[in-house]
């Protein structure tokens, strides 16, 4: 949009060899991916100009490419050998900018040891000069420093100083353009086997975990007119690494699992989860259910203390005692169906084996 509300409009503008690619999807006032305002008459104010020329451009439906209120600057506008494309694909193949390189790394890594490897693959873009993508992986976060050996390799040697949780990010630059992807790595105490983890590291996927009594709507925040109202949703997301939920005065909001294939009580004593417990809280319930007692019953249940409007992740390891399989669990935010309001970050919820680390103890 060239916006002409209180000053004048931008001038000599020139949109040359870009792509368009179904931008406009809201269908505002006249929906058209090139917009020129032009609903104020100050003739100080509607001076906009330019040129539009060898841009390609793929429509929504009921879009146009460009479209110019401005009466009075309409003549001084060009457009010139902009195409239009039916689909995406014909519009790469047109111009061919390519994309960033695209990285996979696999799942979130769970060691009892200090040596890890870190490894990543890397498909190049369309750019004739990506061939060999520069590349290298470099630590975000962790209890301590991590010597990273050949850390300019897609594959390389991580030495974990201490057990934590630490997070490497894998870049890969083409020379035009570039992406990065996180990977974690939990290095645990020696002895204690990881059964079961969800740690929501893909955006977008809670890996099967439901939320229920968050006390949370969508709600209309007034503003001075209708058209400054803005609009609050619930919040319940995985992003970023994190599973994200707000509460707002329930003392019934809680989250479940989905049913899993039966963990046997010998690979299972303990739940490891860490989170941020920015709400009102101060004590949570988790419960958890086995194939001969699939029902929530609260002597299957197990209470932690956790801090009320904390500003750091922490890390609770809760013991958990069963016979039999365990196949789903619920974590309720509130032990006692006390209300509690605010924000709980979940980084990742992991079933463990502890009891030869407990014997050595």
């Amino acid at each position: 949009e060239v916006l002409g509300l209180s000053s004048p409009q931008v001038r000599n503008l020139h949109i040359n060899e870009c792509r368009f690619d179904r931008n406009n999807h809201t269908r505002a006032h006249t929906p058209s991916e090139l917009f020129v305002w032009g609903r104020r008459k100050e003739r100080r104010v509607l001076v906009s100009n330019g040129l539009v020329s060898g841009n390609g451009y793929v429509l929504s439906p009921g879009v146009v490419f460009y479209t110019n209120q401005a009466e009075r600057t309409r003549s001084q506008w060009t457009l010139s050998g902009n195409n239009r494309y039916a689909t995406p694909d014909e519009l790469d193949r047109a111009m061919p900018w390519g994309d960033p390189p695209t990285i996979r790394v696999g799942n979130e890594i769970w060691i009892d040891s200090g040596n890890c490897i870190l490894s990543a693959e890397v498909e190049k873009s369309g750019l004739s000069n990506s061939d060999a993508p520069v590349v290298g992986w470099e630590q975000t976060e962790g209890p301590g420093t991590a010597r990273i050996e050949a850390g300019d390799q897609k594959r390389c040697t991580a030495h974990l100083p201490e057990t934590g949780d630490y997070r490497f990010l894998f870049r890969a630059d083409n020379g035009v353009l570039w992406r990065s992807v996180r990977l974690a790595v939990h290095r645990v105490p020696a002895g204690i086997r990881i059964a079961k983890a969800w740690t929501f590291s893909r955006d977008l996927d809670p890996e099967g975990w439901t939320f229920e009594g968050l006390g949370t709507e969508r709600e209309i925040v007034k503003g001075d007119a209708s058209r400054w109202n803005t609009v609050a949703n619930p919040v319940h997301i995985a992003s970023g690494d994190y599973f994200t939920l707000a509460v707002k005065d329930s003392g019934e909001a809680k989250i479940l699992s989905p049913s899993f294939e039966g963990i046997d009580s010998a690979e299972c004593s303990h739940i490891r989860i860490k989170l941020n417990n920015h709400t009102s809280s101060r004590a949570m319930r988790i419960w958890f259910a086995t194939s001969d007692a699939p029902d929530f019953d609260i002597a299957r249940s197990a209470v932690f203390q956790v801090v009320p409007y904390s500003s750091e992740d922490v890390l609770f390891v809760v013991p958990l005692v069963f016979n039999g399989k365990l196949t789903r669990l619920r974590l309720d935010f509130s032990a006692d169906s006390v209300p509690v309001t605010g924000t709980c970050r979940i980084d990742y919820i992991a079933l463990s084996n502890e009891r030869k680390v407990q014997k050595l103890q």
